[in-house]
């Protein structure tokens, strides 16, 4: 029997080998990835990391590999806090912060979110700072402060894969 001219096992034939070549059309594209200039995408097969490649053209195991991409371009961020100063005066300080990662690896494996635990860190060390200052010298040595919170932002943030480029205390107003 014969549908249009056609003979049904031949018809499944054909539906098959299209299904089988959308199938193969849709692994490609999701294997397919492109990493610009300024990112690396870690690698992870079946929940292990692999590798950090890019920037270009990367291949994916589809179903098996996930990558994660990374942007290694200097993030600023702007941190507001408030804090109490030796001789108990409570302060805001508002402050800039800029980083970039450069081991893409550790910022990914060693801290589940990187932009919080920059926050966070950078938070808790001027917190510390200043505690231990009173009001009049934070309002004449911004300079130090910066300095000093620099270098223990340096040291913690190691870990993290990430490197200090920029610490500036914008203003400082008694509440």
């Amino acid at each position: 029997m014969s549908l249009s001219g056609f003979d049904a096992p031949y018809l499944v034939m054909v539906c098959m080998i299209v299904i089988l070549l959308g199938v193969i059309l849709l692994a490609i594209t999701i294997a397919i990835r492109i990493v610009p200039e300024y990112a690396r995408m870690a690698i992870f097969r079946l929940g292990r990391f692999v590798r950090v490649v890019g920037p270009g053209l990367i291949f994916l195991l589809p179903f098996v590999d996930r990558g994660i991409q990374v942007d290694l371009r200097e993030q600023k961020e702007t941190i507001n806090t408030e804090v109490s100063t030796q001789d108990n005066a409570r302060v805001n300080v508002q402050m800039s912060l800029g980083y970039r990662i450069v081991e893409p690896e550790k910022s990914i494996l060693n801290v589940p979110d990187l932009t919080t635990s920059v926050r966070e860190a950078t938070r808790n060390r001027l917190k510390s700072i200043i505690g231990s200052l009173t009001y009049g010298d934070i309002i004449h040595d911004r300079a130090r402060i910066e300095s000093e919170l620099k270098n223990r932002l340096v040291e913690g943030m190691v870990l993290w894969g990430c490197e200090v480029i920029s610490v500036e205390i914008l203003e400082i107003h008694r509440n």
